[in-house]
């Protein structure tokens, strides 16, 4: 159904919260005490007491005499070895190593091998595969180095600087007829510019000259012979909205007008300090991502008249989808909680058979809606940002929740709706997403961003389909938003966001800006979200783990998890929320792993660092 079906109105109250004086019952029977000891720990012989580091369970098993662990000897603690895993312990490890290990999980089998595929590990708690820290000191995007004042002086380099700057003259234009996107922009009017008509500074009296250059340059471009023919003009971005891409992209470009290869008509040679570079181009009127509801006008139907009226819930799951209905029934089956919202994106390019199989798995469901107006979704492509942003301001208008998580059809939760919600909450208010300091400012980065990529006809191979034509130059600098976005972040579209978070996302002028860009380039999914947190005001509450067990051997896509991999999946488990790639339905015996796993609901308090070995969350 697309209509919602809410519980009561009355807000959720709070989960308690952990408890670190809680006594558990071991496999064996024996009840280990979780209490911090503050000066010393007494192990009697052949029990296993946990001793508390940082807030960090350490398991410290004594086998034939009474031995007493101050807190600061316990890094240096000798464990006995736990079968199958062998002398993981065992003096050959480093101190290091040992402070980075957290306690195998009490329900691994024994005997089981721990394989991935056909890929043995050998110690899968140390830092040969993962390298973890306490959840309290670990990395956030709060980049200090971001903002070291650059050599070239166009730049500002302020961190975290007010967009649209409120000391800066602007006027807006009006009275585009080929390049529509830009009706209602704003453009900086201190900037002298050099184009046919509009000598001077921007201001009424030659805004219209300034319109008819970039319509006309514009067509100019793309009456290109390289654009006609079987090269892809028309886009259909959602079930209403069709648009010329292209066409879009080259307006784009053009009117930021200090752009090399796009007819700039900015004059070169003026000082340029604290003028992004010479953009002239200052915001982009909502109407041009009308599609993505930036100023609410797209809201779905139910949404509440009155924000006091909405239900609340703790969770917010946006979950995109196109294929395998019964796992999508799986997946909604394990999420199900009062707390907890779904938000299901059934792709538009989706079989007709699949669209009824969603609509009849939800129809008696509460806490699920379905989003009515579903993007044409592609890999690599500007869309899956699109339909994920379309979501979250979509909640926005719905519900009211605390957090909102993007998961797809391959994906399965290892806890409870309680367990997440109270981790999350030890960092309240905080995103989490992975990203990549080694590929700050990268070939592969400047690659995918500052060329422009458009998409040719379906049938040719990808690296030829999404290039710009060799003989039209597309390289775009990007100095006009080296202020807002000082550095560029290859990561994971796999992400949790505070709704904060998302409400500043909604309200950014710079956030617009951003989109329009990442529009044309390569794998923006990869790069967009941690770009534009690790710019804004959450940077210092964004925190580097995405919460999800994956694998990467190689390919464009992680690797699908088995049951034939239970003896590393229970192993890594208690690191994360939720695994990706999974069948469960075509592989029952790993749904009932993953359940098992999920109803002893054991998660780590730290966070996974690195990722070694082929378990990297990207993808």
């Amino acid at each position: 159904m697309l209509g919602l079906q809410f519980m009561s109105n009355d807000r959720i109250a709070n989960p308690a919260q952990i408890s670190h004086n809680e006594v558990e019952a071991n496999r064996d029977g024996e009840q280990v005490g979780l209490a911090i000891k503050e000066e010393e720990v007494v192990v009697t012989p052949k029990k296993v007491e946990i001793v508390e580091e940082n807030s960090v369970p350490i398991a410290h098993v004594v086998e034939e005499n009474i031995e007493t662990v101050t807190r600061e000897h316990t890094a240096q603690v000798t464990a006995v070895s736990i079968d199958p895993i062998k002398a993981i312990l065992d003096g050959g490890t480093s101190i290091e190593d040992i402070k980075a290990s957290t306690p195998i999980d009490e329900f691994i089998v024994e005997g089981e091998t721990l394989k991935i595929s056909n890929i043995e590990i050998q110690d899968p708690e140390l830092e040969s595969a993962i390298v973890s820290e306490p959840q309290e000191t670990f990395e956030t995007m709060n980049d200090v180095d971001a903002y070291i004042p650059p050599v070239k002086r166009d730049l500002t380099s302020s961190p975290l600087i007010p967009y649209p700057p409120p000391d800066r003259e602007y006027i807006s234009v009006t009275g585009f007829q080929f390049c529509d996107i830009l009706e209602n922009a704003t453009f900086f009017t201190d900037i002298e510019l050099d184009g046919p008509g509009i000598n001077g500074t921007l201001s009424i009296s030659n805004a219209a000259r300034l319109v008819e250059y970039i319509d006309n340059s514009a067509q100019q471009l793309v009456a290109h012979p390289e654009f006609q023919g079987n090269f892809q003009r028309e886009t259909r971005f959602t079930q209403n909205v069709t648009a010329d891409s292209l066409k879009r992209g080259v307006c784009w470009n053009i009117a930021q007008g200090n752009l090399v290869w796009w007819k700039p008509y900015v004059r070169f040679g003026q000082i340029l300090d604290g003028k992004f570079g010479g953009r002239v181009l200052r915001t982009i009127d909502p109407s041009a991502l009308s599609f993505l509801n930036f100023d609410g006008s797209q809201s779905p139907r139910e949404v509440a008249a009155d924000s006091h009226s909405k239900p609340h819930y703790n969770l917010a799951y946006v979950v995109m989808v196109h294929t395998n209905a019964d796992n999508v029934a799986a997946l909604i089956d394990a999420l199900a909680d009062p707390t907890v919202f779904i938000y299901l994106h059934v792709d538009l390019n989706a079989d007709k058979k699949f669209q009824k199989e969603i609509r009849e798995v939800i129809k008696d469901r509460q806490h699920i809606a379905l989003m009515p107006n579903p993007f044409a979704a592609s890999w690599a492509h500007v869309s899956l940002i699109w339909a994920e942003i379309r979501a979250f301001f979509d909640l926005l208008d719905l519900i009211s929740f605390d957090y909102v998580i993007n998961l797809s059809g391959a994906d399965y939760p290892l806890k409870s709706a309680k367990t997440i919600y109270n981790h999350l909450e030890r960092k309240a208010g905080g995103n989490w997403m992975w990203w990549s300091t080694a590929h700050k400012n990268s070939w592969e980065l400047d690659t995918r961003w500052y060329n422009m990529y458009h998409c040719r006809e379906v049938g040719r191979n990808w690296d030829k389909k999404c290039y710009f034509p060799d003989n039209i130059h597309g390289w775009r600098e990007f100095d006009g938003y080296k202020d807002l976005f000082p550095r560029l972040y290859k990561t994971s579209q796999w992400l949790i966001l505070h709704r904060s978070s998302v409400e500043y996302l909604r309200s950014s002028e710079s956030a617009k800006l951003l989109l329009m860009h990442a529009e044309h380039t390569f794998m923006p999914d990869e790069i967009f979200f941690s770009t534009f947190f690790a710019a804004s005001p959450f940077n210092a509450k964004t925190y580097r783990d995405p919460k999800r067990m994956m694998f990467w051997n190689g390919g464009s896509h992680p690797y699908d998890w088995t049951n034939n991999d239970r003896g590393v999946i229970k192993a890594w488990a208690k690191h994360f929320m939720w695994i990706r790639k999974v069948d469960v339905i075509g592989d029952p015996a790993l749904k009932n792993t993953l359940d098992e796993i999920r109803r002893k609901d054991k998660m780590s308090n730290r966070v996974v660092l690195k990722y070694k070995g082929g378990i990297i969350p990207v993808d």
